[in-house]
């Protein structure tokens, strides 16, 4: 399968949301709740004008061939005070429909690549502890772990530890 990466861009905003709620749904390691996100198409054009208008922050979609529905992102907010302007922080998804497929690993080279180019000298991540598959694809990618954030997430009621992943680029 060929998957085209590029920027957001304010006309994706309705995709970008309606991707972003039906992954909130698909699994229980992104941040939202199903159902919790409460932001509007506007609300979404304002957040994706906002990265881009920032020079270290960035929202990259992953489109399968042919369609112009987002299968997949990654975005990157970079540290807004002089001292941490060179780190990125990064959240990715992808649709269980495509899950599998590199489409992660294409993100994550497309992110290293842009965050290259734009300053960024260290990207970082939180990553739940029992996600063995993301985890694998973060090594994969480059990232260590740095450390564990004990119960930092309520997940149905359990308490749930994170890791903390960084990459020097």
């Amino acid at each position: 399968m060929t998957i085209e990466i590029r920027e957001a861009s304010v006309s994706d905003s309705r995709s970008v949301l309606e991707m972003k709620r039906k992954l909130d749904g698909q699994t229980r390691f992104m941040m939202f709740e199903p159902d919790e996100r409460s932001m509007d198409v506007a609300a979404m054009q304002s957040e994706i004008a906002q990265l881009r208008a920032a020079d270290n922050s960035v929202l990259l979609l992953a489109f399968a061939q042919g369609t112009d529905v987002p299968v997949g992102y990654v975005e990157v907010t970079g540290g807004r005070f002089r001292r941490n302007r060179h780190v990125g922080s990064l959240v990715i998804g992808i649709c269980a429909t495509h899950t599998g497929m590199g489409i992660g690993t294409a993100l994550l080279g497309a992110c290293a690549d842009w965050a290259r180019a734009h300053g960024i000298g260290r990207l970082e991540l939180t990553v739940m502890v029992h996600n063995d598959r993301a985890i694998r694809l973060y090594e994969k990618s480059g990232f260590v772990v740095e450390g564990r954030r004990v119960a930092a997430l309520m997940v149905d009621g359990v308490a749930v530890d994170e890791y903390v992943m960084g990459r020097i680029l």
